[in-house]
């Protein structure tokens, strides 16, 4: 983060992480916590295996209102499974095995980060 992204001009940061990149992009928004902030405007997961959110209340706030999990589930992509004001809010990813999440919910995601930067 602090060699690529830090020095980088972008405003308008969009991350996707699958599996245990939910638990590195935890680590990054714990240490980056003010660029996480200003500059981070969607967090989306593929069945994502992070155990908790950080410890900063500020941050937490942020990363449940701009965050989604697509996690293994038969229902249709995008139906809502569990929402919660602490966690990031899982979606169906429209599929059983974890492998397959992330193509199975891919287009929906690519539309919801042109929303968010629109």
């Amino acid at each position: 983060w602090k060699q690529l992204v830090a020095p980088s001009k972008a405003r308008n940061i969009i991350i996707v992480a699958h599996s245990y990149g939910g638990v590195v992009t935890m680590a990054l928004a714990q240490s980056a916590q003010d660029d996480f902030l200003n500059r981070v405007k969607g967090v989306f997961f593929t069945d994502s295996v992070h155990f908790s959110l950080t410890k900063s209340a500020d941050l937490n706030g942020h990363l449940v209102k701009i965050s989604k999990n697509y996690v293994t589930s038969e229902k249709p992509v995008a139906t809502l499974i569990k929402s919660s004001s602490n966690d990031v809010a899982r979606y169906s990813a429209g599929h059983k095995v974890h492998e397959w999440t992330s193509w199975s919910c891919q287009d929906t995601i690519f539309q919801q980060i042109k929303s968010t930067l629109n």
